[in-house]
């Protein structure tokens, strides 16, 4: 059963209804346009399993609820150098998954992310991949992921930065394979006596 719901959930949802319902309309309306070599005993039991999925499928669109997925990531990043990264997805999931196996889950994600050179706050939208496996709150693995988000990032202490301390805030982009995740930002600093306006901001790391 587990395996099973995994397959279901790894499917897109943006349009998920009306793609279902179209199918439906095509798998009742097949038969009447089948020759009469089609119509034999196989293609007609073939067609009632299809309706019962497809029936299935549309119940669980119809009893779905908002959940909040836990994300977690580590990496090493300019100008944070090392970073742990806690943060959450509020996702529409039907009623009986719980994401153990494959999920697809899109939402808005935020997310907080102390370093040991700043800490970074990040609002902004994902579209993942991946399954909690054993763990009841976060996504353990992010098979494909991508997001972007808004960030503010205050540094601190040792900070490549001149001065070490400033804040900025700017756009920042993820892309996760394979749970190594991959980022890339453009933020603009708000302190008064800083050396330039603009930076680039980059990372390397695991989760999402």
């Amino acid at each position: 059963m587990a395996a099973t719901r995994g397959r279901r959930s790894f499917r897109p949802r943006s349009a998920g209804g009306a793609i279902h319902l179209a199918v439906l309309i095509l798998i009742l309306w097949r038969p009447a346009f089948a020759s009469d070599g089609q119509k034999s005993t196989g293609t007609t039991r073939d067609s009632e399993r299809q309706v019962e999925l497809t029936r299935q499928i549309l119940e669980e669109e119809g009893d779905s609820r908002r959940r909040t997925i836990g994300l977690i990531r580590l990496r090493a990043s300019y100008p944070q150098k090392v970073s742990a990264g806690f943060g959450w997805m509020r996702v529409r999931l039907p009623a009986s998954y719980d994401c153990r196996t494959v999920c697809d889950l899109q939402g808005p994600a935020f997310q907080i992310e102390p370093g040991l050179a700043g800490v970074q706050l990040s609002a902004g939208y994902a579209h993942l991949i991946g399954e909690k496996r054993r763990s009841r709150h976060f996504l353990k693995a992010v098979y494909v992921g991508y997001g972007g988000k808004a960030v503010l990032l205050r540094t601190y202490g040792d900070s490549p930065l001149e001065p070490s301390g400033q804040t900025l805030i700017g756009a920042e982009g993820d892309l996760t394979v394979a749970s190594v995740n991959l980022s890339l930002g453009v933020l603009r600093s708000l302190s008064d006596d800083r050396e330039r306006d603009w930076i680039v901001t980059f990372g390397v790391g695991w989760g999402f």
